[in-house]
């Protein structure tokens, strides 16, 4: 995140697969804000290499973001948790591993052969509602870098806190 942001509060998930047999499975995992509240305004934040939605009102904004299917075609390409023959069709736009719903992400997990491994991974991060010191007529937006972090991002994190 760039110097002067922080957030009040960020977790992830970070979901590491492995495909150990032969069976046909159809996994989703979706990640969705359950709110009661009809002033919680909803709207598709993502950027270069990000998938997000953002979530705010009066009060509290938060962010809910993964990496983008280009993201994963670089992993592909890379042979990181990501099958090498996913590059292409992920680039092409020919697989859609996770979008946005009007409460949250869905991800689709692409079908794999065995011994195949798979990586995504989920970031929330909130804050109390205020403005932008740069730009005052939008809303600050530490939270939605916050969640614009990549796979090796995580990972670096992770070991020093372990």
């Amino acid at each position: 995140m760039p110097n002067k942001m922080q957030v009040e509060s960020a977790t992830a998930w970070l979901f590491y697969i492995t495909k150990h047999n032969a069976n046909e499975e159809q996994l989703a995992i979706s990640m969705t804000l359950i709110d009661k509240d009809s002033t919680v305004q909803r709207s598709q934040a993502t950027g270069q290499n990000l998938i997000a939605i953002e979530f705010e009102n009066s009060i509290r904004q938060m962010h809910l973001g993964t990496e983008d299917e280009e993201s994963m075609a670089y992993r592909a390409s890379i042979q990181d948790y990501m099958p090498e023959r996913f590059k292409s069709p992920l680039l092409n736009f020919e697989i859609e591993v996770t979008s946005i719903t009007t409460c949250g992400l869905v991800t689709q997990i692409p079908k794999l052969k065995m011994g195949e491994q798979f990586y995504f991974h989920y970031i929330m991060a909130e804050n109390p509602y205020h403005q932008s010191v740069d730009y005052p007529d939008e809303s600050d937006q530490s939270t939605w870098f916050a969640v614009e972090q990549s796979k090796k991002q995580l990972e670096r994190v992770w070991r020093t806190q372990v």
